[in-house]
């Protein structure tokens, strides 16, 4: 932050474990006393250089500090500060919306919103970047209606050999379950997958509170993990064998999708990772059909969900 501003924490919006989320106002020493400041997120982590936590909060720097597309967040500044000897690292930002707090409200913008993410995505595949956390809590919506990717706390760098212990466990891809290492940015489309069903639900599809019941649910939606449905997957470190014996039911879950998205979400939710569309083939897929810009409503959306959560208590994260 530079030397002549200050920021003046209005009220603390979230409080976790590796940190806390406020609301702020940033002023400057020639501001005039009656000026309107334009409410701001501060994002304060407490660094523990013994925790690994430490890493995922530098690692989003890094990352923030080197992406620049409209669908991407990015920070104004960062900084560090020292209180009661402890040391953070502090990112202001814009105040946005957290897109899993507007699903209620988004009808109609669904496809809209997917396609602006998959847009983020796109820019950050060229560059051989993996996300690893996609979901609609990392999807923002600002005033001005646009969407934007953010929390790039466990973002990557393709790379030969990468943990498989990543991404939500309700959005992680079946192979990350079973061990795989050497993965590519496949997982990011499942991940993609799970969050359109869910703009269209409302509901997470995979919702199991255990990797053994999301790994059944899977099975349950798409049929046996075995061989016979995934070839090789027998060979994976930690392969389980999953049945269904019955007819998968993701047709059933998708059937209230627009017909002309689902052949999409199918191949998108293939569970062997070689048989997912790239993001190009998704954005190809998108262009093909008629989707209107519907940033002048999703900005009334935000605006009246950022005002409503300026007015309630902090939310406790764990």
């Amino acid at each position: 932050m530079q030397q002549n501003q200050s920021y003046t924490k209005i009220k603390c919006l979230f409080k976790g474990y590796a940190g806390k989320v406020y609301l702020i106002e940033r002023r400057s020493e020639n501001d005039p006393p009656n000026k309107k400041h334009t409410p701001l997120v501060l994002k304060r982590y407490y660094r523990k250089p013994s925790d690994p936590q430490d890493h995922t909060q530098l690692n989003e720097y890094k990352f923030l500090n080197t992406l620049h597309h409209p669908n991407i967040v990015n920070f104004i500044d960062a900084f560090t500060e020292k209180f009661e000897y402890k040391k953070y690292l502090c990112l202001t930002m814009e105040q946005m919306a957290p897109l899993h707090e507007l699903l209620f409200s988004i009808n109609d913008y669904q496809l809209y919103i997917f396609r602006e993410l998959c847009q983020a995505l796109n820019y950050l595949h060229q560059q051989n970047i993996l996300h690893r956390d996609i979901k609609p809590s990392n999807v923002f919506v600002t005033s001005e209606g646009q969407v934007k990717l953010g929390d790039f706390g466990i973002s990557t760098q393709i790379r030969n050999l990468m943990t498989p212990q990543t991404c939500t466990k309700n959005y992680r891809a079946p192979e990350l379950f079973f061990g795989l290492k050497e993965y590519d940015a496949s997982i990011d489309i499942w991940s993609l997958g799970c969050t359109l069903v869910e703009l269209f639900t409302g509901k997470i599809l995979f919702d199991g509170r255990s990797e053994i019941e999301i790994m059944s649910q899977i099975a349950e939606l798409l049929g046996s993990l075995n061989d016979s449905n995934w070839e090789g997957v027998s060979s994976l470190p930690m392969y389980l064998e999953f049945v269904n014996d019955k007819q998968p039911k993701l047709p059933k879950v998708l059937s209230t999708l627009p017909k002309n998205l689902q052949p999409l979400v199918y191949n998108m939710l293939r569970m062997n990772p070689k048989e997912r569309p790239n993001i190009k083939q998704v954005l190809q897929h998108l262009n093909e059909m008629n989707i209107n810009d519907c940033s002048i409503q999703l900005a009334s959306i935000a605006q009246n969900a950022m005002s409503a959560s300026n007015k309630i208590k902090f939310q406790q994260g764990i």
